[in-house]
């Protein structure tokens, strides 16, 4: 079931990273990505504090 939820978000990755491919250069690229990097860290964190408080 997760597997299902999961290939549509799959196929857009894909389909962002191929249309990129070759139009941003390493420096935006680098940064973009430590950037969602930080994104996902900051959302692990809050998820966790958030739970702790319950």
């Amino acid at each position: 079931m997760l597997y299902a939820l999961g290939v549509p978000f799959m196929v857009a990755g894909l389909w962002s990273g191929f249309k990129l491919f070759g139009k941003i250069n390493d420096e935006t690229f680098r940064r973009t990505v430590l950037a969602l990097l930080l994104l996902a860290g900051l959302s692990l964190i809050a998820s966790v504090l958030s739970f702790g408080l319950r």
